[in-house]
């Protein structure tokens, strides 16, 4: 993965790289303007949106099913089996590629299982944030990722992709996030608007980011509590303004005392029904035939 030089020339390496590998999956992509929107169309008929919240022990990963047939991942946990074992639970088992992986930031917990799944996955596109965090680690990763063809795009505020009719907005990190050199702060926040569900993935942001995004995201039916429910990203007010009817706490074994039990508490004030993956499983979450928002387990 080489570094982004410029929005124009990536864009064509993104272009090429799709109707080269996946024609098949994505016959449509469509560019406008310099970086801001994109959008491409899966084949098949229309389905059912769904939201997948993977438990891969101390890390954040999530999938999402679109309408349309698209696969997104959102981060892969750390390096365990974990994100590949959740895959296999919920894909068909000759279906061995995924449109779009966003890695949030470049954090082993939220990282390290993506390296497995790119060596066992056919990836579209790769969406970070361009900022690599300088360790070993990482730049093996940057090596898969360029081993695999695996064509890549920097995002940041203000980028949105259409996926069919689910769009997916990036709400930070500013330009002031990225030169500020915090991993968390940094990460990329996400707002998901599938028509029947509205969802906010907030990866590890810290209250300050919490507090800066809260307008801006509004009511959410659903919230990826940010940095595993930890005391640091405890924002009353912001639970209170996005005030989500499902939260999703993306936890495992840990010696760090996620989540907090205030975080817990203060969500459940404001009539938060709870989910955690260390004590639920792989979480799904989508639109019931009563019309309803169901959240269920899968085995």
């Amino acid at each position: 993965m080489e570094k982004e030089k410029d929005c124009a020339k990536e864009l064509k390496v993104v272009a090429g790289f799709v109707d080269g590998h996946f024609k098949k999956l994505l016959p449509l992509l469509l560019v406008i303007g310099a970086i801001g929107i994109f959008s491409f169309g899966a084949v098949g008929g229309e389905g059912s949106f769904a939201e997948y919240f993977l438990p891969v022990g101390e890390g954040d990963s999530e999938l999402i099913v679109t309408a349309s047939g698209a696969k997104i991942l959102i981060d892969g946990g750390p390096a365990n089996s974990a994100v590949l074992e959740s895959l296999d639970a919920i894909l068909p088992p000759l279906d061995r590629s995924l449109d779009v992986v966003i890695m949030t930031h470049a954090e082993f917990d939220h990282f390290g299982g993506l390296m497995d799944v790119v060596k066992n996955y056919r990836v579209g596109l790769f969406l970070w944030n361009g900022v690599s965090g300088g360790t070993e680690t990482f730049e093996a990763f940057k090596k898969i990722l360029n081993e695999e063809n695996v064509a890549s795009l920097v995002v940041a505020e203000g980028d949105r992709m259409m996926v069919g009719k689910t769009e997916i907005r990036v709400l930070s990190p500013n330009k002031a996030l990225l030169a500020g050199g915090d991993l968390n702060d940094s990460a990329i926040v996400i707002e998901v608007d599938a028509e029947d569900i509205k969802s906010a993935f907030m990866s590890d942001a810290s209250l300050k980011i919490e507090e800066m995004l809260a307008g801006r995201i509004g009511r959410v039916d659903v919230l990826k509590v940010a940095h595993h429910g930890s005391r640091g990203s405890l924002s009353k007010r912001f639970f209170s303004i996005v005030s989500p009817s499902i939260a999703v706490i993306e936890v495992g074994k840990n010696s760090y005392g996620h989540p907090s039990a205030e975080t817990v508490s203060a969500l459940g004030a404001v009539g938060v029904r709870v989910f955690r993956t260390d004590e639920k499983g792989i979480v799904k979450v989508e639109k019931t035939a009563a019309g309803n928002i169901g959240v269920f387990a899968v085995q």
